[in-house]
């Protein structure tokens, strides 16, 4: 029996029954009852087994919130199949959230005394709309809740809609709207906007760096062209106040010395910081490395005259901590940041994020890298390559690369130990280093990153292995995706009697379908066509087995990303090509939507200059995806350990009579990776320790130093060569520095990155 480890309420789910071991047609019963006292039925239904399904069946259950018995804490329920003479039962952790809640304001920012308008839309786990009652509250920067209101849906569309009127004295600052189901409020969902005085611009300023990145070595200027225009598009002339500056553990450190007042002609200018300056700035730049340098600029137009501040009180301008003795008169005024230029040794970043942790013995080995430029978007066209491995791959549009490495057969003694000498020595386990191989790039600029692959364990040290592969690394709706079936096995009669492998596809944490691919007797691949429906966004996984009797189970998975879009068509425009010409004010436009049959669409206009001002928490195509990927209960880019660590890191649920069986799952959500700062707290002690040993006051500020992150990567020696101390300072240093590489050497783990989500969003304008 196979089942979702979590069970949402309120939400349909999918029971998976297979009985390979009879032959003659059968009944099964289901049963889903409170746990641990079993006093109430929350579900039953009948399954039918028979020889022309294969013995395999599917029953959907569903349980009511209002059925189950009220408790403290977590809750379970029992799921029993009885099957002729045999009784299945497994414990499922329940799950209280019963779907999704998109909140979006009009704008992301307001002045006091204005309106707030909010629209909410409830949906299911399926994406479905839930005319469910929300509870909104909405909370002030103190975090005082100043008001709760339920609302539903008139029209059960899922859409509602709340305004919220702004007193003229407010607190100003960043304010929250928190949404909650009536019936499961343990799941909160929210969105933020903020209240200040402004006054709409009538221009726009965009800086754009000429590299995402700075290389902190590099001895030419850098510098960031400025581009400002009328919201109408007419190029504007002006005067720029230019100030660099550098975000240090969310600390702004400006650059007194890059403060520059730049002429602004036909729209364009140029900020230029000088690398002296920068290093002039910070007495050792290296430390830079890993955080990111920042650009402020104010524009004010030549339709004042500028003169220089003549009153008592605070100047009128304003750059980073730094402020500038100008005035204006008749001007307009404009501010513009832009921060996130990564500070960096090399232009590249590889991650693991969706590759498994496991691999097959003598079986392809899909490694899967992430590359993403310095400001973390998808890096594309970067080539890519395996140290010991032949062949180098190219990423693609989404900055992945799929890399098919052939991992040696024997699991237990073979050396697979992958590094840039090719194989060394090793014992079921791989290290496998993958680097950037960009041409025109220095090796010394090329990224690279290692991993450590565990072979998979049979059952009962069989050697049957079975692995999946797919060739796409992103699909779209509408595409058909060939799924390779590898089987292996030592054993002839093994091979030639499996026949057809089981499938689950698994999306958005619910078995969505199940299915068969036939086998033929000798046959060690088999492909199969899996069309790619809307259903299955923004990702789904593919589980597969085949039985080996009596009782061998023999499984992988593989997880499959979706291309970002809407489940739906969705096409606002003018009704005719006069409604699409620009527009006086107080005349009527009007609008033509296309989109699917009895689907609601909520519209919204706003005043371009608004997101002049800022374009935080708007709600995207890429926001909704992301919050439904966060509750996927599935917990591992695919495989496992061994056969039931498969079923268990895909987010199922396994029983069988022959004592298979996955562990309890305690949690809804999946274990998530140490944070870096929590790691720190815990190298804090190891600190401590080590430069309590040096009484003077000067060598333990040397030893310190030594224990300081390297985001360079430079080695404990290279580093001595900045110490300008004597030699005391030095030995102390070293002594430190190797110490505590030591202790980060023991601890090191892979962090994973989302991946970055495509954006679908329909506008007018």
């Amino acid at each position: 029996m196979v089942t979702p480890a979590v069970l949402r309420l309120e939400t349909e789910e999918r029971v998976v029954l297979e009985a390979p071991g009879l032959t003659s047609p059968t009944e099964a019963t289901l049963l889903v009852q409170d746990f641990p006292l079993k006093r109430h039925v929350l579900y039953q239904t009948r399954m039918p087994l028979s020889p022309a399904e294969g013995m395999l069946a599917t029953a959907t259950i569903k349980v009511l919130a209002k059925a189950l018995p009220q408790a403290v804490g977590k809750q379970f329920v029992s799921v029993t199949a009885r099957v002729a003479q045999v009784t299945l039962e497994k414990v499922l952790l329940v799950s209280l959230q019963s779907g999704y809640i998109f909140v979006q304001t009009d704008k992301p920012i307001y002045t006091p005394g204005s309106t707030v308008l909010c629209r909410l839309f409830a949906l299911g786990h399926l994406m479905e709309p839930v005319p469910k009652t929300v509870i909104v509250e909405v909370k002030t920067p103190d975090n005082v809740i100043i008001r709760q209101v339920p609302v539903s849906s008139p029209m059960k569309t899922g859409i509602f809609s709340l305004n919220h009127n702004l007193p003229e004295v407010v607190s100003l600052g960043t304010w929250t709207i928190m949404a909650k189901f009536e019936d499961s409020p343990e799941q909160v969902f929210s969105t933020q906007f903020e209240v200040k005085e402004y006054v709409l611009p009538s221009f726009e300023v965009v800086l754009e760096p000429e590299e995402k990145f700075l290389y902190i070595d590099r001895n030419e200027d850098f510098r960031v062209s400025i581009t400002a225009r009328y919201l109408y598009g007419k190029r504007l002339q002006g005067t720029a106040f230019v100030l660099f500056g550098v975000m240090v553990d969310d600390e702004k450190k400006s650059i007194p010395q890059s403060l520059r007042r730049v002429q602004v002609t036909d729209g364009d200018g140029e900020a230029v910081l000088s690398m002296a300056t920068l290093r002039q700035r910070f007495a050792n730049p290296q430390e830079l490395v890993g955080h990111s340098l920042y650009v402020s600029v104010t524009v004010l137009t030549e339709s004042g005259q500028m003169r220089p501040w003549e009153g008592t009180g605070t100047p009128v301008l304003a750059l980073g901590d730094l402020a500038i003795p100008v005035a204006t008169a008749g001007s307009d005024m404009v501010e513009a940041q832009r921060s996130g230029i990564r500070i960096v040794t090399s232009p590249y970043t590889i991650h693991f994020t969706h590759t498994p942790k496991y691999f097959k013995p003598g079986m392809p080995f899909d490694l899967t890298v992430y590359v993403t430029n310095p400001d973390e978007s998808p890096a594309p066209r970067v080539t890519v390559k395996a140290d010991g491995f032949q062949g180098l791959v190219s990423t693609q549009r989404d900055g992945t690369a799929k890399l098919i490495l052939n991992m040696p057969a024997n699991k237990d003694t073979v050396p697979i130990t992958v590094s840039g000498d090719g194989y060394q020595g090793g014992l079921g386990t791989g290290v496998a280093k993958v680097r950037t191989d960009q041409p025109g790039l220095p090796l010394e600029r090329q990224a690279s990153r290692r991993m450590t692959a565990e072979a998979y364990r049979s059952q009962g040290g069989s050697g049957n292995l079975l692995h999946l592969a797919v060739g796409a690394t992103e699909l779209q709706p509408g595409e058909n995706l060939a799924v390779n079936f590898h089987l292996k096995s030592n054993i002839n009669t093994v091979r030639d009697s499996v026949p057809y492998f089981t499938y689950l596809i698994m999306s958005k944490g619910r078995i969505v379908r199940v299915g068969r691919q036939r086998h033929e007797a000798g046959q060690s691949l088999v492909t199969m066509s899996l069309p790619v429906t809307a259903e299955l966004i923004p990702s789904f996984r593919i589980v597969a087995y085949y039985y080996v009797m009596p009782g061998e189970i023999v499984a992988d998975s593989v997880w499959v990303d979706v291309k970002d879009t809407c489940m739906g068509t969705l096409v606002v425009k003018g009704a005719t090509e006069a409604d699409n010409r620009v527009h006086e004010p107080g005349t009527p436009m009007r609008l033509r939507i296309e989109g699917d049959h009895n689907a609601h669409v909520g519209l919204v206009a706003v005043d371009k200059g608004v997101f002049v001002l800022s374009k935080k928490n708007k709600l995207t195509q890429s926001k909704v995806w992301d919050t439904v990927e966060k509750s996927d209960i599935g917990c591992t880019p695919g495989s496992g350990k061994d056969n039931v660590g498969v079923f268990a890191d895909a987010g199922l649920s396994l029983v069988t009579n022959m004592k298979i069986t996955t562990p309890q799952r305690a949690e809804v959500q999946c274990p998530q990776p140490a944070k870096r700062k929590r790691r720190s707290l815990q190298l804090l002690e190891y600190k401590g320790t080590k430069a309590a040993e040096y009484t003077d006051k000067m060598l333990r500020k040397c030893c310190e130093d030594g224990m300081k992150e390297n985001p360079m990567g430079h080695s404990c020696e290279h580093r001595t060569n900045y110490i300008q101390d004597g030699e005391a300072c030095i030995r102390a240093f070293l002594d430190c520095c190797n110490y505590i590489k030591g202790i980060r050497d023991q601890k090191q783990r892979e962090f994973h990155l989302t991946l970055a989500r495509s954006k679908c969003w329909a506008m007018v304008g």
